[in-house]
């Protein structure tokens, strides 16, 4: 039998500034779905709401709630 996969996407919009020390920060939403009837359906119509930050190294963290 062979292995089903499934995939989830997402699309986002958010605001955001470059620091004078070559960061940025961020915050907005992201919009979940797939197009699958698998384990990942409830990711469909979920809104995250997320903050990002950027160091001048380009070192990424972002949290999504």
């Amino acid at each position: 039998m062979a292995a089903e996969s499934e995939m989830a996407t997402f699309t986002a919009q958010g605001r955001g500034r470059i620091s004078s020390s070559g960061g940025a920060k961020w915050r907005g939403a992201h919009f979940f779905g797939t197009s699958t009837n698998g384990r990942l359906t409830f990711l469909n119509n979920v809104i995250g709401l997320f903050e990002g930050e950027m160091d001048a190294e380009g070192i990424d963290t972002t949290k999504i709630w």
